[in-house]
């Protein structure tokens, strides 16, 4: 916490001298607001940034002090400019707050990053609401996910076009969790009739199912 003390959010948080300044919740709040590694947003209605977060250095690579009177909107790329404007149109217009999105910004040297953007209003002692943004960084998630979505169409292509049959089995009870095409042509059985059920385990009946297990 010593790394990042309170004092410029609490000077933008509230009024000069406002009480409030002084209880130990505020101040601790202040500390969280400026060591989170999220990048936290205060925007006044016409969405320019009144306050970031030390954290968005991290994020996005600019300085506070390069951000403060901006529009919140120039941070985000092009690509998702509509989604920013539809979440904060949407705590300004309809609600107090807005399900997070996923929406594509640049950092200072143009690096694409996904983040995860959520918005609320907040009330402000003495002054209009504003707007309280946080953006946290996702990038990694997403890539992750994606890769492993092409992991599984990938296998998914490979076992049903593969000539050979071949099925998934749970390890118990040999409940087929999934056949393939050549697997339903060798035996002549419907994918229906095999999904769930288990195979008997009987030299007598080899290509015999039980339902339920």
């Amino acid at each position: 916490l010593d790394e990042f003390p309170p004092t410029a959010v609490q000077a933008n948080l509230g009024r000069k001298g406002d009480p409030m300044k002084s209880r130990p919740d505020h101040v601790e709040s202040c500390a969280v607001l400026e060591n989170t590694r999220d990048a936290v947003f205060l925007l006044d209605l016409n969405e320019r940034i009144q306050f970031v977060s030390r954290s968005v250095q991290f994020l996005l690579g600019y300085s506070p002090n390069e951000l403060l009177g901006r529009h919140v909107a120039e941070l985000f790329a092009q690509q998702g400019g509509d989604e920013a404007c539809a979440l904060l149109s949407k705590v300004n217009e309809e609600s107090n707050s807005s399900p997070s999105r996923r929406i594509c910004v640049s950092d200072k040297s143009e690096k694409k990053h996904i983040i995860e953007a959520s918005c609320f209003r907040v009330p402000r002692p003495g002054t209009e609401t504003a707007l309280l943004m946080s953006l946290r960084d996702v990038t990694e998630t997403v890539m992750a996910e994606e890769a492993r979505r092409q992991s599984e169409e990938r296998f998914a292509q490979a076992f049903n076009c593969s000539p050979l049959p071949i099925t998934i089995c749970t390890v118990l009870e040999g409940r087929y969790l999934e056949v393939n095409d050549a697997f339903l042509r060798m035996l002549g059985y419907e994918r229906e009739e095999l999904l769930g059920n288990c195979a008997l385990r009987s030299e007598e009946h080899t290509s015999e199912f039980q339902s339920p297990c």
